[in-house]
């Protein structure tokens, strides 16, 4: 990971195209939906921010880790059903957006899994499941950071279990 990780992305928000904020979730996936009666319920809208609304879809896409044409498929309906926010330069600032999450996942996570790991408490598959779930969350965030060299799982365990 840079020492500053997060530069890159700052830049690219100078292109970010203006849109209509409103509430926005933030953080709607698999875990903050429950199915009744053929109906999606939403979980924790306590913690709504008010935002652009194609920052909800890069959220959800991050976190969904849709196949390509899953991706698609909700991009179609979204836009769809959201004209408004889905204009102008959208595509370009999704990426943005994903590019931010992307970052910022492994960042925070890499942080939550430390903690977690020094409890000592997790287990050997837990502890490899979140390894290699940093593994996975560094490949996408390097490829936003330019690096092409693969991501080593034993140095990510390394670091890991060294609070880093």
């Amino acid at each position: 990971m840079p020492e500053r990780p997060l530069d890159g992305v700052i830049d690219a928000w100078n292109l970010l195209e203006a849109r209509s904020f409103r509430l926005v979730h933030a953080d709607v996936h698999r875990k903050n939906m429950i199915l009744r009666d053929g109906r999606v319920v939403f979980l924790d809208w306590e913690l709504a921010v008010f935002g652009d609304p194609l920052y909800d879809v890069a959220t959800h896409l991050h976190k969904m880790g849709y196949l390509p044409e899953e991706q698609e498929a909700f991009l179609t309906a979204w836009t769809a059903a959201e004209p408004e926010a889905a204009s102008g330069e959208w595509l370009r600032d999704l990426r943005i957006y994903l590019e931010h999450e992307r970052v910022k996942s492994v960042v925070v996570d890499a942080v939550r899994y430390s903690k977690v790991i020094a409890q000592g408490s997790a287990g050997a598959a837990r502890e490899a499941a979140l390894v290699a779930s940093m593994v996975g969350k560094l490949r996408l965030a390097r490829e936003v950071w330019g690096q092409t060299e693969p991501v080593d799982v034993d140095m990510v365990g390394l670091a890991l279990r060294a609070g880093y």
